[in-house]
């Protein structure tokens, strides 16, 4: 397999936007419902190796007029704890990157994001996510990819999947 990122990254990096991607809604500063198979397939995919960061806009700042916090992403990290779904950080990457980076924005291979080009609004719409990961991100053959998508979306257990895809991409990504 040929790498298609020049970098020398022990893993691939995911990142995922929260609000309209994980939880679904214009509820901000809360938290709205969670988005169907979010949590299956964030957690298949930190399962699997992959580094998986939430990018989210929510911050805590200080209001200086009133000298009071602002803080916006407890809530939501006490809403990923809450619903069970595993990541690897919050807002920064810079620790899984792998040479000097120093950026405002995460460092990722690929970001999902509710209002990025080719977002789908469905149901379904994280199965597609995942699908096109495994596909394009991961190599993952097409046949392989169908099954496991197919799995999540029937609420199958996918624990096996799961630790094939890690041996994968160990074999595959480093």
């Amino acid at each position: 397999m040929a790498r298609k990122y020049k970098d020398q990254s022990i893993a691939p990096i995911v990142a995922f936007d929260f609000d309209g991607t994980i939880s679904q809604g214009d509820h901000y500063p809360d938290c709205g419902p969670i988005r169907p198979y979010a949590k299956e397939v964030i957690n298949f995919l930190t399962d699997s190796g992959v580094k998986v960061v939430i990018n989210t806009s929510r911050d805590v700042a200080i209001d200086q007029d009133v000298l009071k916090v602002h803080d916006d992403v407890t809530p939501m990290i006490e809403y990923l704890d809450s619903n069970g779904i595993r990541y690897s950080a919050v807002n920064k990457s810079f620790q899984f990157a792998p040479f000097l980076y120093n950026s405002r924005k995460v460092y990722a291979h690929m970001y999902i994001d509710d209002r990025g080009y080719g977002w789908i609004e469905s149901y379904g719409a994280m199965i597609y996510v995942l699908h096109n990961i495994l596909t394009e991100l991961l190599d993952v053959p097409l046949e392989t990819a169908n099954l496991i998508c197919s799995k999540i979306s029937r609420g199958g257990s996918i624990a096996n999947e799961a630790v094939a895809m890690s041996k994968y991409i160990k074999r595959f990504w480093i």
